[in-house]
């Protein structure tokens, strides 16, 4: 975290070491020992995914504000201490299946988002959802004659500069602000 500790968080279910039913627990590593706190007591009202598997997160980010940001099958889970709240591509127009969350150096968080076959960074304000598009598709030209997919994985670098790696082909791709670069095995970062 911001002041060098070591945190995750951890969902426990009814039957597993005594803790209070479907609850997210956080563990920090602070002055040598560890800190275990339960909190977001709602997460079983996300129900089921679709696969009919309970709720379960794959990533999240605690932003400047100490709102926990969650990745998971039904969308984006917002917790911010009080409440809990899903946005998807059921109630947010911007969002499509979300792969990967990172804080920017403002300590916003950004979405990697796949919707219709576009990849887009996607972040939330407060109270609008705002989404950069990753130009599509990428590349096309004669060393690559079919597009290509991108990897769902990014990272946002010290100038707030995007960086997100092609799957299909060795490359990587350098979003600032509007201009998107690929650097490849023929070009240099």
């Amino acid at each position: 975290d911001s002041e060098g500790n070591i945190r995750f968080v951890s969902y426990q279910v009814a039957e597993i070491y005594e803790m209070k039913p479907d609850t997210l627990y956080t563990s920090t590593y602070k002055d040598q020992r560890w800190e275990t706190t339960s909190f977001c007591p709602q997460l079983y009202t996300l129900g089921k995914n679709e696969f009919g598997q309970d709720f379960a997160f794959f990533e999240y980010v605690v932003d400047k504000d100490g709102v926990y940001w969650f990745l998971n099958a039904k969308g984006i889970a917002r917790f911010d201490g009080k409440f809990l709240t899903l946005f998807n591509k059921s109630n947010t127009q911007e969002i499509g299946i979300i792969q990967a969350v990172r804080l920017d150096r403002n300590g916003i968080p950004v979405f990697l988002s796949l919707k219709g076959g576009i990849y887009s960074f996607v972040r939330y304000d407060g109270t609008h959802w705002n989404s950069i598009n990753i130009k599509q598709p990428y590349p096309l030209d004669a060393s690559h004659p079919r597009p290509v997919n991108f990897a769902a994985t990014f990272c946002i670098d010290s100038s707030n500069n995007f960086w997100i790696p092609l799957l299909d082909v060795p490359g990587i791709v350098h979003i600032q602000d509007t201009v998107q670069q690929l650097f490849d095995s023929t070009s240099n970062p």
